[in-house]
C-alpha cells in the first residue's frame, strides 16, 4: 500500500467525509520546511511521512491524530513492484 505525504492532516474534531479514516500516532521525527512540515510516524510498526502545516505539531513524541484519505491510495504489488489499478 502507498499513500503519498500530502494525503495526510491533522483530524478535525467533526466526522470525517467517506473515505477519511483518523488515526492516532506519536511523532518519531519533524522536519520543518517553513509553513509545512513532514513528521514521520509509524503505522503498523512501519514509518510514514505526512506533510502537515507547521503549527499542527508541536513536539516529538506528541500524540496527534490523523485523517488519512484512502481514496488516494494506491496498492501495489509486492513481487512486481507495480501498482495494481
Amino acid at each position: 500500500m502507498g499513500i503519498r505525504p500530502q494525503h495526510f492532516s491533522r483530524a478535525g474534531g467533526g466526522p470525517p467525509r467517506d473515505g477519511v479514516v483518523s488515526y492516532s500516532a506519536v511523532v518519531d521525527l519533524i522536519q520543518p520546511t517553513g509553513t509545512r512540515i513532514f513528521t514521520t510516524i509509524k503505522i503498523g510498526g512501519v514509518d510514514a511521512v505526512a506533510e502537515l502545516q507547521a503549527h499542527d505539531v508541536s513536539s516529538h513524541g506528541e500524540r496527534i491524530n490523523l485523517a488519512i484519505d484512502l481514496n488516494r491510495v494506491v496498492l501495489i504489488d509486492p513481487a512486481s513492484g507495480l501498482v495494481i489499478s
